[in-house]
């Protein structure tokens, strides 16, 4: 089986997958450390969603990581270091947040 995208993930939390699918995601998560990051990052990334709505979104900021830097967060290309620096700053930017919201939504799945 190939490593697993976002929607992937995304769509067995919304249960989308049939039984077949589900066992086998299982199954390669269990044996992949990059699907597990992503899995876990994405996790995090979706807890953190109910913010971006509790208020208008602001402005980007200095401190915002460009949008290629959220890409790679969310599919668990940046490093380990950089990753955590990013979901830091998405528990305090609403912006960054609505970002991430939109890029999932790209992705044609519902959260």
């Amino acid at each position: 089986m190939a490593c697993l995208r976002a929607r992937d993930l995304i769509a067995s939390w919304n249960g989308l997958l049939t039984e077949q699918e589900q066992r086998q995601q299982a199954e390669h998560l269990a044996v992949c450390p990059q699907c597990q990051q992503l899995e876990q990052t994405l996790g995090e990334i979706i807890a953190l969603l109910p913010l971006a709505s509790s208020g208008q979104l602001l402005g980007a900021t200095p401190a915002c990581p460009d949008e290629s830097e959220l890409v790679g967060d969310l599919y668990a290309r940046a490093g380990e270091v950089r990753a955590a620096q990013i979901r830091s700053h998405l528990a305090g930017c609403r912006h960054c947040l609505g970002q991430v919201a939109a890029l999932l939504a790209a992705e044609g799945q519902p959260l």
